[in-house]
């Protein structure tokens, strides 16, 4: 009989080598697909639109699930002056012309439905819920995303959310701020961004805490469903899909249009989760606001801890197949460091994160 680690182990490295041989054929497509995005891009001529023109502020936190996007809305949603679109994907769900796996980010599953979603999110920026019958009609059957949104009210006592409800609540804002995990390519969204003056904030997170975060939530979720567990084709598909965004996020603020470079941000969860007084303030600098008007009330509207936790929790084996899930490059350049063993992944004296600091000026980070 062969040892049960020996299998393991045996099982795990065969599953390694599986993935370097499909990373250069992966890599390859993705390279010459955001090649023509980013020339697709620079072919439409947009206006230009000022950076520091007066005006009302517009934030896009664009993200992954499980990759804290909720959290760091919250750091600005709960500004008064805020209105708060909250995950405008999940409307459809109740759409019957496309068919939708909350769970599934991949792009194949989320680029047909771009050019609606692009269409929801400019409604929301415009005050105008005329054209978004499906986001409508999701909020009156979601009681936890208009709690979300702040606008729980709008429904009290059996009263039906409508258009003019949406409306009239939105112009007693002055800002907004859109959070959705369902961006396939920010570079295909570039007009409507450029055209409403949005600051967009690309949070990331190390696949290794995403992965291990979203199986910890999936477990919860199907607590009473013993059947209901990520297997490990699964668990290496939903780290590929990650690591896809992560790369297309990296072309997208080295190639893109010049209007990006000067309104774009990349935060690390990490960082925002370790050091949330430090770096809220520069956030809040970055979008146009003044940092003084943070109340200490504002840090309590979400955790702060850990940002690596997940190294405790995640299996070796599983950590990595994650890790040879995701192109080197995709690590080193988020400043994420590959374990070599086990002990590197459970000894916090080992660095799994390069600190902010020394990352590339290439790219501009929250630092």
């Amino acid at each position: 009989m062969v040892p049960v680690k020996r299998l393991v182990a045996v099982v795990s490295m065969a599953l390694v080598i599986a993935n370097v041989l499909l990373m250069t054929s992966w890599r390859d497509n993705v390279n010459n697909y955001y090649r023509r995005s980013i020339k697709l891009r620079e072919d439409v001529n947009i206006p230009t639109t000022s950076a520091t023109a007066p005006g009302p502020i517009r934030v896009l936190i664009h993200a992954r699930m499980r990759t804290g996007s909720s959290s760091t809305a919250r750091y600005i949603s709960s500004r008064p002056d805020f209105q708060y679109l909250y995950e405008p994907g999940l409307i459809f769900r109740h759409s019957q012309q496309y068919t939708f796996n909350a769970y599934d980010d991949s792009f194949s599953q989320l680029s047909p439905l771009q050019p609606e979603l692009s269409e929801v999110i400019e409604g929301f920026f415009q005050c105008n819920y005329s054209h978004s019958p499906l986001l409508v009609y999701f909020l009156n059957r979601a009681p936890w995303v208009t709690t979300q949104m702040n606008i729980s009210n709008l429904g009290v006592k059996n009263k039906t959310i409508t258009p003019e409800k949406l409306t009239s609540y939105c112009k007693t804002k002055r800002h907004s701020i859109v959070k959705t995990i369902r961006i396939t390519n920010i570079l295909e969204a570039m007009s409507l961004l450029q055209r409403y003056n949005v600051k967009v904030i690309i949070l990331v997170r190390d696949p290794r805490g995403m992965i291990s975060s979203r199986e910890r939530f999936q477990v919860w979720r199907f607590r009473n469903d013993r059947s209901r567990k990520v297997n490990l084709p699964k668990f290496k598909h939903a780290v590929q899909n990650h690591c896809q965004w992560l790369d297309a996020n990296i072309q997208a603020v080295l190639y893109g249009p010049q209007w990006f470079k000067a309104n774009y941000i990349v935060v690390r969860y990490e960082d925002l989760t370790d050091r949330p007084f430090e770096l809220v303030p520069k956030l809040y600098d970055f979008i146009g606001l003044d940092a003084k008007d943070i109340s200490a009330e504002m840090y309590n509207v979400t955790k702060i801890g850990n940002g690596m936790a997940w190294r405790h929790v995640l299996p070796w084996e599983r950590t990595l197949i994650a890790q040879s899930s995701c192109p080197g490059n995709v690590f080193d350049v988020f400043g994420y460091v590959k374990a070599k063993s086990e002990h590197d992944l459970r000894d916090e004296s080992f660095l799994l994160m390069r600190n902010v600091s020394e990352m590339s000026d290439r790219i501009r980070f929250l630092k």
